[in-house]
């Protein structure tokens, strides 16, 4: 073929950033994102805002809001086929929320291709669910379980408490570091290493691998169990 292949796409565009605010006080937010990242972090704003990048001549993204509850969910835009040529730019930027200080809520965040962060923010709970991303946790504050999953993307937990955790991975890795509970830690992990360092449970702590590591340092729980099908054990 001849000739501007650019002039065929029907994508040869520049993604734009779009911003939404929510209209009331949201305390429940869940989001359904296929191949962006998610970071959500607590800010200097009154109400939730939402920041990504859209095409102009359509929407990725269907973004509502029903109570106290916001809901984010990426729509599989199946329409007639074309020729695309995907020659535009698209930055590699993440679906970005960002939660007033006073927000308390429950976050559950499930995303197939991106990863999931959440930092400095107080939460009622946390569901985060990935198939081939990074989920991390950092320096987060959770009355109730923190419940984390992953299949081929690694978990990381810091600096965080809850009232327990329940962690499992596929193919990646789970490390826990400087972290407490109230309750129960129950890790499962199958081709990747498990490692927790400065961990504080109140009740046990259970530690399960097929072929990976576990290397436990400085862990304090009421009762802590391992096994494993191949791989070593390392406490201190």
């Amino acid at each position: 073929i001849r000739g501007n292949i650019a002039e065929l796409s029907t994508r040869n565009v520049e993604s734009e950033r779009k911003e939404y605010t929510c209209s009331s006080d949201i305390q429940n937010i869940e989001a359904d994102i296929t191949s962006d990242n998610i970071e959500v972090r607590t800010g200097d704003v009154d109400h939730v805002t939402l920041t990504y990048y859209n095409r102009p001549d359509y929407s990725e993204y269907e973004i509502t809001e029903s109570g106290d509850t916001l809901r984010i969910k990426y729509k599989d835009l199946n329409g007639p086929i074309h020729f695309v040529v995907n020659v535009g730019y698209v930055p590699d930027e993440p679906v970005t929320i960002i939660v007033p200080e006073s927000f308390a809520g429950k976050l559950e965040l499930k995303s197939t291709s991106g990863g999931i962060l959440t930092e400095s923010m107080s939460v009622s709970s946390l569901d985060l669910n990935c198939t081939s991303g990074q989920i991390s946790v950092q320096d987060i504050v959770s009355e109730g379980k923190i419940n984390l999953a992953s299949t081929s993307g690694s978990i990381h937990i810091e600096d965080s408490e809850g009232s327990g955790i329940s962690a499992s991975d596929t193919s990646g890795g789970i490390s826990i570091d400087d972290t407490s509970v109230r309750g129960d830690i129950t890790l499962n992990c199958n081709s990747g290493s498990i490692n927790m360092s400065t961990v504080t449970a109140e009740g046990d702590i259970k530690v399960s691998t097929t072929s990976g590591t576990r290397n436990l340092t400085d862990v304090t729980a009421e009762n802590v169990t391992t096994n494993a099908t191949t791989g070593s054990f390392k406490d201190s």
